[in-house]
């Protein structure tokens, strides 16, 4: 039989605690038009590396060359909520 500390018991047990169960399992699938695709905007103003959000369509598009973007499914506020215009993040967390 091997012998632990009881630090080791503890962190083990601990670990234990944060295993992924099938009972914590999101079991909710988004919708295809909501998972990340490749698009083509036809945009000329969008240029690459642009981050643009469009609240009534509840899609973001970072931006990549020639117009094409990826596109991804985001929540956003209630309407009226933002106001449009340029933003800058100035931190990321």
């Amino acid at each position: 039989m091997q012998n632990f500390t009881r630090r080791e018991l503890i962190c083990a047990g601990a670990m234990g605690c944060f295993l992924p169960t099938t009972a914590w399992a999101h079991k909710v699938k988004l919708p295809e038009r909501f998972e990340p695709q490749l698009v083509n905007t036809r945009r000329g103003d969008w240029v690459k590396g642009d981050v643009h959000v469009v609240p009534d369509d509840f899609f973001l598009y970072f931006m990549l060359e020639d117009g094409m973007a990826i596109r991804y499914g985001v929540g956003v506020g209630r309407k009226g909520l933002y106001e449009p215009g340029e933003f800058t993040v100035a931190r990321k967390a």
